[in-house]
């Protein structure tokens, strides 16, 4: 029997888009469906890690899709008033969304695609195929002088998310996340909450038992050149601050292998040379090679630079991102909504630092600031007089608060249960045939 064939197209806007639909591929490749993901840029990059894709990760027995490139509409923020620059291109992107619809023509045909799924690309509803729009900006915010056009832009956004046969908001339906920006979702004929979509998937979830090594991880995300200037800021507040940290670039496209960094207890640094092959198989066979390392109290990056008490590394993959937040005592991060739903799930303390002028960070971080979840600073209080505040935020409950949240018992169920009715209304018979072979 021909398996069904699932197109998935994130957003290339930095790597949050990317990282969130991990779970929903995983999802499918899980229902028994072919996967095809068409993305571009580092979010192509990052999710041909994660799954398996790249040539020197081991294939082994688990599912993998197939990885086709669809180039994005590109946004910078930068300057004075982005989102103004923004709109001022707005023809231009509308113009994007269109050929972004003829272009999805063409690789439906080349694939037999029966169901295509849009992570916030509002141009992929295709006529023919089941179309799956995924999006928690039903409501975008606006700047202070366009406040009073929020209505109308809901109401834009209402219309070409109602394109599409169904819509997915990755949030919780009992006590939103992302707070007014889903307004409005009752609205919609078939609008549907999936649950947090965090990359660290269920396998992920467990407690290292390795001893705190970082007082601090900064972990740089969001296009450019805001991610570089984040990063300047990192470097100039931690000069000279004699505390160990480490700071992860986002920078996918420059990881190019994967290799475990051990360090002694003396404090002495060697790069083990049984790499990449021993990481690959710690990233896709559960970490076997990791906890090892752990065990013998060993780190197991890869570090690229180190600057004093900064550690560097360019990219890490879900699992060795949370192990680095399992060795930090504090996250330093942008609030961009992918991001604060991995912190969620994996429960972790955080300082969220909004990316100037992007409106939507901004207003998460005062709403999730205002729950208590997180401390909210500005990306110009990351200065060396400032660096004691930020170490103040350790230690300081905010853990607690999020784990009485119950984010982290989110099991995939929601998600689960979406993908298999989106299965049924497509493929029937197929998926009662497959039922009754499980059965």
């Amino acid at each position: 029997m021909a398996k069904l064939t699932v197109l998935v197209c994130p957003m290339d806007w930095g790597l949050g888009h990317a990282s969130r639909c991990v779970p929903v591929i995983r999802a499918f490749l899980d229902a028994g469906c072919r996967v095809v993901v068409a993305a571009d840029g580092g979010g192509r990059k990052l999710i041909e890690g994660e799954l398996g894709v790249s040539k020197e990760l081991p294939h082994g027995h688990l599912p993998r899709p197939e990885v086709t490139g669809f180039p994005g509409f590109r946004v910078s923020w930068h300057g004075r008033f982005p989102l103004l620059r923004f709109i001022v291109r707005l023809p231009f992107f509308l113009w994007h969304t269109r050929r972004e619809g003829e272009e999805l023509a063409r690789l439906v045909s080349q694939y037999g695609a029966q169901v295509v799924v849009s992570d916030n690309r509002y141009g992929l509803a295709h006529p023919s195929v089941y179309s799956v729009i995924i999006t928690h900006q039903l409501r975008p915010s606006l700047p202070s002088l366009l406040k009073m056009f929020e209505g109308s832009v809901a109401w834009m956004v209402r219309r070409m998310v109602g394109r599409f046969d169904e819509c997915w908001i990755p949030d919780c339906p009992g006590g939103p996340v992302a707070g007014k920006l889903v307004r409005g979702w009752e609205r919609l004929p078939a609008a549907f909450f999936v649950g947090l979509l965090s990359r660290f998937g269920v396998p992920d979830r467990y407690r290292s038992t390795a001893s705190e090594r970082y007082r601090l991880l900064f972990v740089l995300s969001g296009p450019e050149p805001a991610r570089t200037i984040f990063e300047g800021k990192v470097r100039g507040m931690m000069r000279s601050s004699g505390i160990r940290a480490l700071l992860v670039q986002g920078l996918p496209d420059a990881a190019n292998k994967r290799c475990f960094l051990t360090t002694d207890k003396a404090g002495s640094r060697a790069e083990r040379q049984s790499c990449p092959e021993a990481a690959a198989q710690g990233a896709v066979a559960g970490l076997k090679n990791v906890q090892q390392d752990l065990a013998k109290e060993d780190l197991c990056f890869v570090e690229t630079e180190a600057e004093g008490d900064l550690h560097v590394v360019q990219f890490l993959d879900s699992r060795g991102l949370l192990e680095a937040m399992e060795m930090s005592g504090l996250v330093v991060c942008r609030s961009g909504y992918s991001t604060v739903c991995d912190l969620l799930v994996a429960g972790r303390e955080a300082v969220l630092v909004p990316t100037p002028g992007q409106t939507e960070q901004e207003y998460l971080g005062r709403w999730l600031s205002a729950k208590g979840y997180f401390r909210v600073i500005s990306q110009e209080e990351l200065a060396p007089e400032r660096l004691q505040q930020i170490l103040a935020v350790e230690g300081s409950g905010k853990s607690e608060i999020i784990e009485a949240g119950g984010y982290a018992a989110d099991d995939g169920t929601l998600l689960r249960n979406r993908v298999a009715e989106v299965l049924r209304r497509v493929a029937p018979s197929e998926i009662e045939h497959q039922e009754k072979r499980d059965g």
